[in-house]
């Protein structure tokens, strides 16, 4: 299976190991889909502890939260647009939090 169509596949499916296995073969994990979103912004808009796995395997290969998509939205814009409450506590921090390894910033 192409690499890119493995990505979507796997996005789709919330499949951390299918990302993973994409990424190593080769899949840019920046490419927007026909909507215009790139993988991040697509986990972005699924609430489920799945996705925000799945997003942090992308975020370790280099992704980044202040991508922006086709519409010119970050990944953290887009989960606040459709109400992403799981996505948003993982991936911002208060300025208080001294848990770095989970928190991200825009």
């Amino acid at each position: 299976m192409c690499a890119l169509i493995q990505m979507f596949a796997a996005v789709s499916n919330t499949d951390v190991i299918g990302i993973k296995n994409a990424l190593d073969e080769g899949a840019d994990p920046s490419i927007c889909s026909h909507n215009g979103d790139m993988p991040l912004h697509m986990l972005a808009r699924i609430r489920s502890m799945k996705a925000v796995n799945c997003a942090r395997e992308l975020l370790s290969y280099g992704q980044s939260l202040s991508s922006r998509n086709m519409k010119g939205l970050s990944v953290l814009q887009v989960a606040r647009r459709v109400g992403n409450e799981v996505f948003i506590d993982v991936f911002t921090c208060d300025d208080e939090s001294d848990n770095d390894e989970t928190c991200y910033y825009e």
